[in-house]
């Protein structure tokens, strides 16, 4: 309720001394009101991502802008939700808020999408080493051999990763050769003179295991000692297999009791030494299936198998991308 009242108070205006009027409004229960503050709306701050490799875009998230003022409530959208996927570039985004009485308001930012980082692979010169495993022999009838290396499918996986780097894979797989016979740490070290690899791929021992079967393993384990320390001695890398598994039921596959023996002292020997081990044996996953008909030389699809198992530890071992950040 409000009440007037006229008030009446003296008052002195320079040398003149009188009486004045005043009206007096008093309302018990109220407060004054004030007016609506203008709506107004803050975008967050410009954002940076950058896509992965592969990628043309990112996903990015973004805090929600944030408003004031205006007759709520007060409703905000964006032209882009955060969470979506921004192309590489500069996109901008613009946000805005209404309220109840048809007021607007409106902020922009940018989103900015830095292109993938290009991959970078700290060693582009690799050697194969071994038996007819490595030369890339494949059984597809009884009898018949044609050539199919890993080394063949592994230069192209690399290099179609790593494309600003010249790749080399060299192959040095010699069919039917002991990795015991003294010749074979001949010729290794001569490949190193001759191809300069920064890593060396070792797989061999097959045809020791084929021959002499468990008697084999010792001879065997011994030369890929000497074969690995040789490349250490000249500064090169290495990366040492397991052989493939071998169907005993087949004409070649006569080894195939050793294989897993021999593998277990292969992993030891490349622990001891530091070496990075490639579980080729692991990545058949027992499929025989990938093992051709003579039963010791993988098929094409195995062949890809050990390609894609020394890509994977190449990568893992050697990439030096830059972070995505």
């Amino acid at each position: 309720m409000c009440v007037s009242r006229v008030l009446r108070a003296p008052f002195v205006r320079g040398s003149i001394v009188g009486t004045g009027v005043m009206l007096w409004l008093g309302c018990s229960g109220s407060t004054p009101i004030s007016p609506t503050p203008p709506l107004a709306i803050v975008c967050p701050a410009d954002v940076s991502s950058r896509a992965a490799l592969g990628a043309n875009s990112a996903v990015v998230t973004f805090a929600a802008p944030t408003s004031s003022g205006g007759k709520p409530p007060v409703t905000t959208s964006c032209s882009q939700t955060s969470g979506s996927a921004f192309a590489v570039g500069s996109t901008p985004v613009t946000c805005s808020a209404t309220d109840t009485a048809g007021h607007s308001a409106s902020c922009s930012f940018s989103v900015k999408v830095d292109p993938p980082p290009i991959p970078q692979l700290a060693f582009s010169k690799y050697l194969g080493f071994g038996d007819s495993e490595t030369e890339g022999k494949v059984s597809i009838v009884q009898g018949i051999l044609l050539p199919n290396s890993y080394t063949l499918k592994l230069q192209p996986m690399l290099q179609a990763r790593y494309t600003t780097q010249a790749i080399v894979v060299a192959d040095e797989g010699q069919g039917g050769e002991m990795v015991a016979d003294p010749h074979t740490i001949v010729r290794f070290d001569a490949a190193l003179v001759r191809e300069t690899p920064q890593v060396v791929l070792i797989m061999d021992g097959a045809n020791d295991l084929l021959n002499y079967q468990l008697a084999g393993i010792p001879p065997a384990i011994s030369a890929i000692a000497t074969l690995g320390a040789h490349a250490t001695d000249r500064g090169v890398q290495v990366m040492l297999a397991t052989l493939p598994p071998s169907d005993p039921s087949k004409r070649s596959g006569g080894g195939a009791a050793a294989v897993g023996p021999y593998n277990t002292q292969v992993a030891n020997l490349a622990a001891s030494h530091g070496w990075t081990l490639v579980d080729v044996n692991a990545a058949f996953k027992g499929d025989l299936g990938l093992i051709g008909s003579d039963g010791l030389h993988p098929t094409d699809a195995g062949y890809q198998v050990i390609a894609q198992a020394f890509y994977d530890a190449i990568v893992a071992k050697y990439d030096r991308t830059p972070a995505i950040r």
